[in-house]
């Protein structure tokens, strides 16, 4: 697997490159052989891949890694942190809406939000909704103490982006 080194600018970077992973690679959820990830519910999902252990990024390096990698490293101690874990949930609403389609029903819409506790960035995690609603909803299995469908603190800064955000900087 060829590792791309670059310097961030600020989080929008990683944003970035959190829908690229997610839309070039959610078909590696596929072929994830120890579960069937897209036959599970968001919920059950959401309990899955809140039971790996969380694993920070090295200091001074922020590590976004494609759902292949992320599962081949299970267990070994290599960071799993909530970007990587918003990759995965993208990932993952990316082929619901892929069945959903077939069978005619609503499709998810998604955001990747971007939180701090204060006035600083310094957390990553997606909501979701049905097309037909009007509420988003959190998707954070970041940490054990999240709880499905539920903030995880009332944050001071927050900023939601879509994909379509980003669509004339894909060449960048």
């Amino acid at each position: 697997m060829k590792i791309t080194e670059t310097v961030l600018k600020d989080f929008r970077q990683t944003i970035k490159e959190i829908f690229r992973l997610s839309r070039d690679y959610h078909t590696d959820l596929l072929y994830f052989d120890k579960e069937d990830l897209i036959a599970k519910s968001p919920k059950e999902f959401f309990d899955w891949l809140q039971g790996i252990e969380y694993i920070a990024d090295p200091d001074g390096i922020e590590v976004v890694q494609r759902p292949k990698i992320l599962f081949d490293n299970i267990g070994t101690n290599r960071p799993f942190d909530c970007d990587d874990r918003t990759v995965l949930c993208l990932s993952y609403f990316i082929l619901q809406n892929k069945m959903r389609k077939i069978f005619s029903r609503p499709q998810y819409e998604t955001r990747v939000c971007v939180i701090g506790r204060g006035e600083r960035p310094h957390h990553v995690h997606i909501e979701y909704k049905l097309e037909n609603e009007t509420e988003w909803k959190a998707f954070d299995p970041t940490y054990p103490r999240n709880k499905f469908n539920e903030f995880l603190f009332v944050p001071g800064f927050y900023e939601c982006f879509y994909e379509k955000d980003f669509l004339s900087s894909w060449s960048d």
